[in-house]
């Protein structure tokens, strides 16, 4: 009787072209094209467990996944990341494959994730990152920003910035950094924000809110109005699906692997 390995991979994507991570019935996402891949190698069907269901258009650099074969398959772990890029389309990237101990699982062994979210600041019409940042054509208050954003670090209920979509009872999560910064060029800001959980368009609605006070239509301490509110129609509107990216997700130290403890921050997907 054959043992089994599990298999942890990291993958980066461009979500333009793909209604998310999770597979569905009749749309292409990102999952689907990754386990079709895999049964071509290992020759049977496989499900992959990700760490995160990004939605449609939403990104990815370091999102990770892991699924599981049996040791009759003679594949070295390190050669799936290569075999798998050989057969995946152009915008989707694995860029490690990692054993894992038997019982890991992507998502529910995952401590913390973050996501950046870019907003393109010049007027200038972008023709070549168009779906990779969220262009609002002019600057915004990054001290404003700011301020308000660190009204949101903690654990607190988060109802105000959850989609009407997002059916759970229980909004508590815990934020442990969110802040604005200005990239190296100066054509965009990327708003980073690190949690242990996320609810449905949790990130997208806190940069809405937060451009809303960037452009001085609220004072930054509205934030901690909202916060308490735990009403979802106090908040600002959602920002577009195509300014957000998966950077990292975090694990216990006895899954953590080479691309686990690199740096992160200020990686776009242009890089």
């Amino acid at each position: 009787m054959p043992g089994i390995r599990n298999i942890k991979l990291t993958i980066a994507y461009q979500g333009a072209r793909y209604c998310g991570w999770q597979r569905q019935k009749d749309d292409v996402t990102v999952q689907q094209t990754i386990e079709d891949a895999l049964a071509e190698i290992v020759g049977r069907k496989v499900k992959i467990q990700g760490a995160s269901r990004t939605d449609s258009g939403v990104h990815a650099e370091g999102q990770t996944a892991n699924f599981i074969v049996t040791d009759d398959c003679h594949i070295p772990t390190h050669a799936f990341a290569w075999i798998l890029n050989g057969r995946l389309p152009a915008d989707i990237a694995v860029r490690e494959s990692v054993d894992a101990p038997a019982g890991f699982h992507a998502s529910a062994d995952a401590v913390r994730k973050t996501y950046h979210y870019r907003i393109y600041t010049r007027r200038e019409k972008d023709v070549f990152a168009y779906d990779l940042r969220w262009p609002i054509g002019f600057g915004l208050d990054m001290a404003a920003m700011n301020e308000a954003a660190a009204f949101l670090v903690g654990t607190h209920d988060y109802q105000s910035f959850a989609s009407a979509r997002d059916t759970r009872d229980n909004a508590v999560r815990t934020i442990t950094d969110v802040h604005a910064e200005t990239s190296p060029d100066g054509d965009e800001i990327i708003v980073s924000v690190t949690a242990n959980r996320f609810l449905y368009h949790m990130v997208r609605n806190i940069v809405g809110t937060l451009a809303e006070i960037g452009r001085g239509r609220w004072p930054a301490e509205k934030m901690a109005h909202i916060l308490a509110a735990r009403d979802r129609t106090q908040a600002g509107p959602t920002a577009p699906a195509q300014g957000l990216s998966l950077i990292h997700v975090e694990y216990p130290k006895i899954f953590i692997s080479p691309l686990d403890t690199a740096p992160i921050f200020g990686n776009t997907l242009e890089s």
